[in-house]
């Protein structure tokens, strides 16, 4: 194995990892713990950095975060939502960035829809809780991450 596999591998494992955690940390108690959030940053950072894309990548996770930091303060996003896709966004090739943004909302929308019929068909409040929206950011960070990583 050469570098140019070893390290693709060890950023997807680790973002899978990450993913998997957030995604069941977010279903039980509706929150993403900041060492995770952390660990995603500094290895997509890291990730940005070698594929020589992170002067690009940390512009537009600055827009990004901007924008969601606005939607916090009104009280439509989640602040561990934000610091999640921020992590994952620094990662992403700048030109698929858009492309990952619209995965989280497709699969936020069958994520919603999904939590409403559950709702429907066992009379329980399944939204009292929240929404736990890093499961569709984390679903689609990873691959768009992957596809970056992959794509060099």
């Amino acid at each position: 194995m050469t570098v140019d596999t070893i390290f693709p591998i060890s950023f997807i494992v680790v973002n899978l990892t990450c993913t998997i955690k957030a995604c069941i940390s977010d279903y039980k108690s509706r929150t993403i713990s900041n060492s995770l959030c952390k660990t995603l940053f500094v290895i997509n950072s890291i990730a940005a950095c070698y594929y020589d894309y992170v002067f690009q990548s940390a512009t537009t996770t600055f827009v990004i975060f901007s924008i969601l930091i606005l939607m916090w303060l009104v009280g439509c996003f989640g602040a561990g939502d934000i610091k999640l896709l921020c992590a994952f966004t620094i990662g992403i090739k700048p030109d698929i960035t858009i492309a990952c943004l619209v995965m989280v909302g497709l699969l936020g929308g069958v994520q919603v829809t999904i939590m409403y019929i559950v709702g429907i068909a066992s009379s329980k409040k399944v939204f009292e809780k929240g929404i736990p929206y890093g499961i569709p950011i984390s679903m689609s960070g990873l691959v768009f991450s992957t596809i970056s990583f992959l794509s060099f």
